[in-house]
């Protein structure tokens, strides 16, 4: 019996079927192109939402990974580059934040240097590095030895260091890190006296010291922006006391408390600040004795009159040459010897 015959299909290449496979190819790397472009995306968009997670945590190990895998998916884009350099300087690795900072100025970007973030804080602490030098120089002119200097990853910055007479606050937060306190507390650098240590919550550059939010105005007078007393925004305290006698001692925590909470127990009314007024560098005069006090006229006219009302002899100066730099008064002084 005859097998069957199996057709034969013949296929020919004609200008249509050619133009059919030459579209279908393209299709393909349109497909292949878009799923890519979706994948890195998809991976580049997480990468970064895990960055700030972090830094918002303030997992700054954690912050690195993520940064850097952005940075593979999109070389370009500046806001992971801010964060991987951030992260840098705030483990103490100024050089290779220089190195992140640099690149982004040969790509045109300039962080700003008021209120974006904080970019342009790190920037200087890795670009002003040498002005410890420079001071340590010019207070040895002076006859002046400074008792320590803080050593990296450690950072300590002056805007949020008050002496109080019997007692200190230190703050901790944007500028001033744990670290630089932990070495100021165990080199005794404080003196024989109750050492104050003001959480900030916050860390933001328009409130980056103590200073900016808070002024003492005499042992039982003080001025501070009324989010610091209540709320998210209030800094917890923590309060270590000298153990031993005056010659050999230690600090020791004793407890903790909340900056309003200890203020009170100091016997230290409050005059409130406006965030608005706050920003106008009503927090940052300069006090030449109790309840005497430089101030900048921008603070505005409400809260001259309350410090008047306080009993404050105010002296208000136009100093808007001086705070477009970023500071007023107290910024701009340095307390050499105290008598």
């Amino acid at each position: 019996m005859k097998s069957p015959e199996v057709p034969v299909r013949r296929f020919a290449l004609t200008a249509a079927s050619l133009a059919q496979y030459g579209a279908a190819a393209v299709l393909t790397a349109v497909a292949a192109v878009v799923g890519y472009a979706s994948f890195s995306a998809w991976r580049f968009r997480a990468a970064v939402e895990e960055a700030c997670r972090q830094h918002d945590a303030g997992n700054w190990g954690a912050v690195r990974p993520a940064a850097e895998e952005a940075l593979r998916w999109r070389p370009d884009f500046s806001g992971a580059r801010l964060l991987l350099a951030k992260m840098l300087c705030a483990s103490g690795d100024f050089e290779a934040a220089r190195r992140e900072y640099e690149r982004l100025r040969s790509e045109g970007y300039v962080p700003a240097p008021v209120r974006l973030g904080l970019g342009a804080v790190y920037l200087r602490l890795a670009e002003r590095a040498a002005e410890n030098d420079i001071a340590a120089h010019v207070l040895e002119s002076l006859g002046v030895t400074p008792l320590y200097r803080v050593q990296p990853p450690g950072t300590l910055e002056g805007g949020d260091f008050i002496p109080c007479g019997d007692f200190v606050l230190q703050g901790q937060g944007l500028l001033t890190n744990e670290e630089g306190i932990r070495q100021c507390l165990e080199q005794r650098v404080y003196g024989y006296v109750e050492v104050a240590v003001v959480e900030d919550p916050r860390m933001d550059m328009d409130e980056m010291h103590l200073d900016t939010y808070f002024a003492v105005l005499d042992r039982d007078l003080a001025a501070c922006v009324e989010s610091r007393l209540d709320g998210d925004e209030e800094p917890t305290v923590k309060i270590y006391q000298p153990q031993g006698s005056p010659a050999d001692y230690t600090y020791v925590l004793t407890r903790t408390t909340l900056f309003s909470r200890y203020l009170r127990e100091k016997g230290i009314h409050v005059i409130p600040l406006s965030k608005a007024e706050q920003r106008d560098f009503a927090a940052n005069g300069l006090l030449l004795a109790p309840r005497r006090l430089i101030a900048v006229t921008r603070a505005g006219d409400a809260f001259l009159e309350r410090l008047s009302a306080a009993g404050v002899n105010v002296q208000a100066l136009a100093f808007d040459a001086l705070t477009g730099g970023y500071g007023g008064p107290h910024c701009s002084t340095q307390v050499l010897v105290r008598g």
